[in-house]
């Protein structure tokens, strides 16, 4: 897995209003032996999407992201607020999918999300219902979710 901010050719080619704060800034961080001095800053409306395998630590790097683990050196800072979601037994497709305890039982992007990434259209179908080897699918799901509803950052 490698990250810089010094190679943009990768990232969106999103502008973004001049002034406006950036939804996450890593400043000088380090946290062995994942990270060495990166430098990092997501504006809204840029893309960016974290891909590994997990030998990559691709979990440390969202636990530092959401604040679960601290950075050996560095900063780091969020301009917004998250949204963090554990599933239970009655959680439904719709709270996994869009990350709201009650979404709106008529969202398109809900429903397109579902059938696009071969999810039952059930919403309201409890979490807990759903086959074992369709859990996998959430992921796209989600993330089909973020893209159509313009989410500015997706963990």
């Amino acid at each position: 897995m490698r990250l810089t901010d010094r190679d943009r050719m990768h990232r969106s080619r999103a502008t973004h209003a001049p002034g406006a704060r950036p939804l996450v800034e890593f400043h000088d961080v380090s946290h062995t032996p994942l990270l060495s001095h990166l430098d990092l800053t997501v504006h809204p409306g840029e893309h960016v999407a974290l891909i590994g395998l997990p030998a990559d630590h691709t979990a440390t790097l969202t636990d530092l992201l959401t604040g679960h683990t601290a950075p050996a050196h560095g900063r780091i800072t969020t301009h917004t607020t998250p949204h963090l979601h554990t599933a239970t037994p009655t959680t439904t497709l719709a709270h996994t999918v869009t990350g709201h305890p009650r979404p709106a039982d008529d969202d398109p992007h809900l429903h397109t999300a579902l059938t696009e990434a071969g999810l039952p259209a059930t919403p309201a179908a409890p979490l807990a219902d759903l086959p074992p080897h369709l859990a996998p699918r959430l992921h796209t799901a989600r993330t089909r979710y973020a893209h159509l509803t313009d989410a500015h950052l997706l963990v």
